[in-house]
């Protein structure tokens, strides 16, 4: 093989393999999945548990979110079983996340 050949592979390989690094150093940094997907801050009355993803989010079931917005916001839960009050007099109950967001 001539040289020139070989190196230019060893070449492409150190490339290959300093991207490789550099992907590594980078995941390593990111904590979880979650915190790579975290979209920003979030408002001042979910700051206490901003860290605590599995306080508002179910991984992989988008539609359990709701059960666990009502089970921190009693208030709101308690209107929606006693049919009362802005949440609770609604004709349909949409998904929070479709009035409320960050």
């Amino acid at each position: 093989m001539p040289t020139e050949l070989l190196r230019l592979l060893r070449l492409r390989l150190w490339l290959w393999l300093g991207l490789l690094a550099l992907f590594a150093v980078g995941m390593a940094r990111a904590q979880s999945l979650e915190s790579v997907l975290a979209p920003g801050p979030v408002i001042e009355g979910h700051a206490k548990t901003e860290h605590e993803c599995k306080a508002c989010h179910a991984r992989f079931d988008r539609n359990a979110q709701d059960a666990l917005c009502i089970a921190c916001h009693k208030d709101v839960g308690a209107d929606i079983r006693q049919h009362q009050g802005f949440h609770g007099r609604r004709d349909t109950q949409p998904q929070c996340r479709s009035c409320h967001s960050e």
